[in-house]
């Protein structure tokens, strides 16, 4: 008798992780509907827009991404621009993302992320930015404000390669992380754009300066 509840237990564990296994969804952008709307579910390949579930990954693969204009203020739980030049652009409105932000997984993979206007926040300790996880990313910001709970990474991995463009708004970030494993990152600081690191990291700062990974002009 003992046997038999173990194994019924085990049966019914098994049962569970396979259901929690294949609730995890990746939504994936399509732009079927053509409008660059978020919030039109015609866009995304479950014909819903992700939530907040952690089951969600809002995944965006390719150049026709999502363009936010005001009145569009979304909250999910993560971001993905991966694939070929996955693409968002922020002009205007607002995105929160209650988990990490991710720009560029694999080396095969690239993106881009563009904010002219609004803002984009990741919240709390999992809140990462990932700038060039593995792969190839570009962060351009002209305007309005990218607010990072945790870490902001440069290039972080061997294979990654990433360019941080910021002429005009606002990086806020909990601290910075630039090359960790070996990769190909720099941030242009021109014009009126600023770089908001919290905390005293003056030394770590100047050695990226010094390497030339940070430059300001003008």
């Amino acid at each position: 008798m003992p046997y038999q509840r173990w194994r019924v237990w085990t049966c019914t564990l098994v049962v569970l992780a396979l259901a929690a296994a294949a609730s995890a969804v990746d939504i994936s952008w399509n732009n079927n509907a053509g409008d660059g709307n978020w919030n039109n579910g015609a866009n995304w390949s479950t014909g819903s827009v992700p939530t907040t579930s952690t089951a969600d990954r809002a995944v965006i693969p390719i150049a026709a991404g999502p363009v936010f204009a005001p009145g569009i203020s979304p909250t999910t739980y993560r971001v993905l621009l991966w694939g070929n030049n996955g693409t968002l652009t922020m002009g205007g409105g607002s995105l929160t993302v209650n988990n990490y932000f991710d720009i560029g997984n694999t080396a095969s993979d690239s993106g881009t992320l563009v904010i002219n206007s609004g803002t984009l926040t990741t919240v709390g300790a999992a809140g990462h930015f990932y700038c060039g996880r593995a792969g190839t990313a570009v962060l351009t910001i002209s305007g309005g404000a990218l607010n990072i709970g945790a870490t902001l990474f440069v290039g972080r991995d061997a294979t990654s390669s990433a360019t941080v463009n910021l002429s005009g708004g606002t990086i806020t970030c909990n601290s910075l992380s630039m090359r960790l494993n070996g990769g190909t990152g720099i941030i242009d600081i021109t014009g009126a754009g600023t770089l908001i690191i919290n905390g005293n990291v003056l030394t770590t700062v100047n050695t990226y300066i010094s390497n030339g990974w940070i430059k300001a002009y003008n």
